[in-house]
């Protein structure tokens, strides 16, 4: 999960685009293959879908978010004590530049690690919520798409129910709905 908590803030941008992305990994012949996938993922329908079913059952949505999604935190480096301006992760380059060297810079004294919680705040409207979750959940839901280990509604019937999605058997906002709000 912790790459999957990572990838929200490229998908965060991607989606701009109509576009997720998500890891995937797969065991090949005893070694591990690790592929970056894209998916084309139009978001809007489902964010609509997602804001009414908040909306729907906003008296006990809050209580189910914190029991499925208290545990998600995003941690990272930083000096506690030094004053950051808002946004500057945003422009940090993701490569050092040339000259530099070394992988990782080390974590000197008076850096702590900070905590944020990806649980979205019970003062914001159901839409923004609805996007938060949307973005939280897109990774993990792109990894088990392309997969093929996500399972969609059952085939049996006469005449299944389809959502908003046509591409896949089951859909972003169904895969938080079905997880995190039922």
């Amino acid at each position: 999960m912790n790459l999957d908590v990572r990838l929200i803030q490229v998908n965060e941008r991607l989606v701009k685009h109509k576009l997720l992305v998500g890891v995937a990994d797969a065991l090949e012949t005893c070694t591990g293959n690790t592929q970056l996938c894209f998916v084309y993922w139009d978001m809007s329908r489902c964010l609509r879908s997602l804001t009414d079913a908040i909306e729907e059952h906003s008296s006990d949505v809050q209580n189910k978010l914190k029991r499925k999604m208290a545990h998600l935190m995003l941690v990272s480096e930083g000096n506690a004590d030094a004053h950051v301006e808002p946004g500057w992760e945003e422009h940090r380059p993701l490569l050092r530049a040339e000259g530099e060297a070394g992988c990782r810079r080390p974590t000197g004294l008076g850096e702590t690690p900070t905590n944020a919680s990806l649980l979205p705040e019970a003062s914001l409207p159901a839409q923004t919520k609805a996007c938060q979750l949307l973005m939280t959940y897109s990774s993990v839901y792109v990894k088990l798409l392309v997969s093929r280990r996500l399972s969609g509604p059952s085939h049996h019937r006469l005449r299944p129910v389809r959502n908003h999605c046509t591409t896949a058997p089951f859909c972003l906002c169904q895969y938080i709905k079905k997880k995190i709000l039922q």
